[in-house]
């Protein structure tokens, strides 16, 4: 997972595009939560990577994004910078 990171921080330095796959659920013991991969362009190849899962307290729709935020910024990537 480092070296998607690390591709993902260079992307977002050179304004390449990738995105995100978020899904929700509920786990076997009825924990709701959020699984998020990225997919990516790299060397003409379409990659995707899982990055992890959180989990959820609220579903509304600020909370779910607010829960997204945190999670990529724990891993380094603060996206805020990037988006227009």
């Amino acid at each position: 997972m480092q070296n998607t990171l690390q591709t993902l921080y260079k992307m977002t330095c050179c304004k390449q595009h990738f995105l995100f796959i978020v899904d929700k659920g509920r786990n076997e013991g009825l924990t709701e939560q959020m699984s998020i991969c990225v997919q990516y362009l790299h060397s003409s190849e379409i990659k995707e990577q899982f990055l992890g899962f959180m989990e959820l307290d609220q579903l509304n729709a600020h909370a779910l994004a607010n829960t997204i935020n945190c999670f990529l910024n724990s891993v380094g990537l603060d996206l805020t910078v990037s988006i227009i």
